[in-house]
């Protein structure tokens, strides 16, 4: 069984996803409507942006949707991949929006990526390391779902 739907789903389940739902919708017209404007500066920028508001929203919803472990450290991990990309984005729009030049465009972006792509590659091999979670990962119950319990060492 991939999902917690149909017999386990309850309406305290439902209740709880219903406004990140609505969140999701509203993200996905603002995008819709900023892609129909991306000859707008920063438009195109933005639609970057929200994309990637809408992976991590989709992703948190089926973390809390999912049953097995593994699944779960999936989204789990999809998530953090998500919001460790997202700052560049963010910048990503702000000099398109504002216009701005960089002086030395490609060292920026290499000196900005270097942290995001490090911890990409510590949150990839922590199976090894285990810098990024130290301690054991284990599932907690909590009202009708399931949250990974752990502590960060970064």
């Amino acid at each position: 069984m991939f999902f917690r739907a149909g017999q386990d789903m309850n309406k305290a389940a439902i209740l709880y996803l219903l406004p990140i739902i609505i969140s999701l919708i509203i993200s996905v017209c603002v995008a819709f409507y900023s892609w129909r404007r991306r000859k707008v500066i920063g438009a195109s920028a933005f639609v970057w942006f929200i994309v990637a508001e809408i992976l991590y929203t989709v992703g948190y919803i089926w973390e809390l949707l999912s049953v097995p472990f593994e699944r779960i450290l999936f989204w789990n991990h999809f998530r953090y991949i998500i919001s460790t990309i997202t700052p560049l984005l963010l910048l990503h729009f702000s000099l398109e929006f504002t216009r701005r030049k960089l002086k030395y465009p490609i060292r920026t972006w290499l000196m900005v990526s270097i942290p995001v792509f490090a911890f990409l590659l510590l949150m990839i091999t922590d199976g090894y390391h285990h810098l990024i979670h130290p301690s054991e990962i284990s599932l907690r119950l909590v009202g009708p779902f399931s949250i990974i319990e752990n502590e960060f060492s970064l």
